[in-house]
């Protein structure tokens, strides 16, 4: 049985054109941010039709209304061109030298020109959003504090979804979305998400977020995040991308705040906090089932090995290390970029041996993954010529995020996760963040305009 998916589709379009209507913006924070971090209003009964393009499609009306004023906007005008270049790129690598797939085994979905323009679409879709949230932000303040309290919460969902999974034995994601089913045997629960790696990747960020905000959580409701988020949503999914994730992530923050000289207080609670959350995480560890210890104890063992061993470019997956290949072998490439979502059309040719041993090319295993590492994903779609606007977008903002300590951390934490790992939350939040920084700081007339 499947959640009827016109009613989700519906749902995800009605509800933020009622919120923006109706001027419901906090309730439209909130909304934003389950949807980025929790996967099972995503609908793929007929194309990956995400909450977050669909809430996009639904404000066009509003975009359109406010497009004038955007481009007044900087940072607005800094996306718009960027997106010019990728479009430019789709269309010279689709008619004029098109890539040409010459093994005849990928779908035209697959394959120029509409793949680029799905992968552009989906991507303008995704900004529209941010973009369009962000000016919100910037006339309200409380948004933003809104917006990310909202994201620990959906991290304490996507935990609490876990242990459902696990009582029920019932498949949430394939239910409400008609998504891939859930192979139970394997022992790695996804609850909401739309697989573990997922999963832990996103209660992992919402750790992330906890310790951001930390001084404005209650005692007692610091204790249930970390306690919950860890144990349930990011152990026992068993993600060692989500490890090093978390890990990156709190270097990031313990540098920036160095960097800034803002001054770390440790207090006694706090040390007493956490011996009681690593006591409770340890103790729970010994409950688990021997099957589900197994499962995470193989995983873990898998990845070191192939992360400890040969160069620095095998160490890492398939779909990242034969984009390098790649562009390292056609430098000219490395600057232009391929075009928007095609790289794996010439890089399946330059995959690691131990990969095309282990998943062969095949009609039935078409390889036609994309990059999870951003820089890599930004590298191959638009070369430095994009990568160098998107770090010109970030530097727009820089000397008003100087008097902003938090927004500072969340800049440097948020591209820095992106840059390590593919995820719309972090380029969301990004977006967010440098918005509202921009706006509120550098031309207040232009405030009053948008508003």
């Amino acid at each position: 049985m499947i959640f009827p998916q016109p009613i989700l589709i519906l749902f995800c379009l009605m509800l933020p054109f009622v919120l923006v209507l109706k001027k419901k913006y906090e309730i439209l924070s909130c909304w934003l941010a389950l949807i980025c971090m929790v996967d099972i209003f995503n609908s793929q009964a007929y194309l990956n039709l995400s909450a977050l393009k669909l809430t996009s499609i639904a404000l066009i009306p509003f975009y359109i209304r406010e497009l004038s004023s955007l481009f007044k906007i900087k940072q607005f005008r800094i996306i718009f061109y960027s997106f010019c270049y990728l479009l430019i790129l789709a269309l010279y690598f689709s008619f004029v030298s098109p890539w040409v797939d010459e093994t005849d085994f990928r779908p035209k979905k697959d394959l120029p020109p509409i793949r680029p323009i799905l992968h552009l679409a989906s991507n303008i879709l995704e900004f529209m959003a941010f973009v369009y949230f962000g000016k919100l932000a910037s006339a309200n303040k409380k948004l933003v504090s809104i917006f990310f309290k909202s994201v620990i919460a959906s991290g304490l969902v996507l935990s609490i979804s876990v242990l459902l999974e696990l009582i029920f034995q019932f498949d949430f994601y394939h239910f409400f979305t008609s998504g891939t089913k859930l192979k139970f045997m394997s022992g790695r629960p996804r609850g909401f998400s739309y697989e573990p790696r997922g999963l832990a990747q996103s209660t992992g960020f919402a750790l992330l977020i906890t310790i951001m905000y930390w001084k404005d959580i209650k005692t007692q409701l610091k204790t249930l995040i970390t306690i919950t988020c860890f144990y349930l949503g990011f152990i026992l999914p068993a993600s060692a991308t989500a490890v090093i994730s978390l890990c990156w992530g709190l270097a990031l923050i313990l540098t920036i705040r160095l960097v800034t000289r803002r001054k770390i207080e440790i207090k006694t609670k706090q040390i007493l906090q956490f011996l009681l959350c690593t006591a409770v995480i340890v103790v729970s560890t010994f409950l688990l089932p021997e099957k589900t210890v197994n499962t995470i104890s193989s995983h873990f063992k898998e990845r070191y090995t192939s992360l400890s061993s040969g160069s620095i470019l095998s160490r890492l997956e398939d779909q990242e290390s034969s984009a390098m290949n790649f562009l390292i072998e056609n430098p000219a490439y490395l600057i232009t970029g391929v075009g928007p979502g095609m790289i794996y059309i010439p890089g399946v040719d330059h995959r690691e041996a131990r990969f095309a041993e282990s998943n062969p090319f095949t009609k039935s295993s078409p390889f036609n993954v994309l990059p999870h590492m951003g820089l890599i994903l930004l590298l191959s779609n638009g070369g430095l010529i994009y990568l160098s606007l998107f770090a010109y977008l970030l530097t727009t903002s820089w000397k008003y995020l100087k008097q902003k300590p938090r927004s500072i951390e969340l800049v440097v934490l948020l591209f820095g996760l992106y840059l390590l790992q593919v995820r719309i939350p972090y380029l969301f939040f990004l977006s967010i963040v440098m918005m509202h920084s921009y706006n509120r700081g550098a031309n207040h007339k232009l405030n009053r305009e948008l508003t």
